[in-house]
C-alpha cells in the first residue's frame, strides 16, 4: 500500500506525477510564502501618519481661508501685519 499515490497511479510512475502536480500547485518551497509586509502595529502606524498629515494639510488650508477673511472682510493684512 506505500506505493499506491490514489488518483496519480502506483509506483514510481504514482511518485513522479504525484511530485509534478505538488510542485505545480505548491511550488518547490511548499505552500504559503511569507511576505515581508507589516502586521498590525505597522498598519497603525501608517493610519496615524496619514491622518496627521491631513490634519495639518487641513490646518494649512483653515488658516489660509481665515487668512483671505481677514484680508477681505476686516481689511486686515495676514499673518498680524496691518
Amino acid at each position: 500500500m506505500p506505493d499506491d499515490y490514489g488518483n496519480f497511479g502506483k509506483g514510481t510512475t504514482g511518485y513522479v506525477h504525484y511530485m509534478q502536480a505538488f510542485n505545480r500547485n505548491l511550488g518547490k518551497d511548499g505552500g504559503r510564502k511569507r511576505t515581508l509586509k507589516g502586521g498590525c502595529i505597522t498598519q497603525i502606524i501608517g493610519v496615524t501618519v496619514v491622518m496627521v498629515i491631513v490634519l495639518a494639510i487641513l490646518f494649512l488650508i483653515i488658516k489660509r481661508f481665515r487668512c483671505i477673511y481677514n484680508a477681505i472682510i476686516r481689511r486686515k493684512l495676514c499673518y498680524g501685519k496691518t
